[in-house]
């Protein structure tokens, strides 16, 4: 080895070094952000439960009578209301 490739070793251990050193940091930048990631699904899935028993805690129905069946523009009017809540068998009028 002669003096003159001596730099070049060295040039190229830096360049070496600073790939893998960018490798490591994209590879933790892509655990951060997969993290963040499966957080937020957890998170969403989380509300989305929530909304379900609150809809499954009280539902409301309502019975209709529409003038006639066959004209999509006939009038209709609301005859009854009725409520099922949690832990209270059948309906009830509201």
């Amino acid at each position: 080895m002669t003096n003159d490739d001596a730099p070049t070793a060295r040039m190229a251990g830096r360049f070496l070094t600073g790939w893998r050193r960018a490798l490591g940091e994209l590879a933790i930048v892509s655990l951060g952000v997969l993290l963040a990631l499966w957080a937020d699904q957890a998170m969403q899935a989380r509300q989305e439960d929530a909304r379900a028993i609150g809809y499954l805690e009280r539902l409301q129905a309502q019975l209709v009578a529409m003038e006639s069946v066959s004209r999509p523009e006939a009038g209709r009017s609301l005859l009854a209301t009725f409520v099922v809540e949690s832990g209270k068998p059948g309906p009830v009028r509201a």
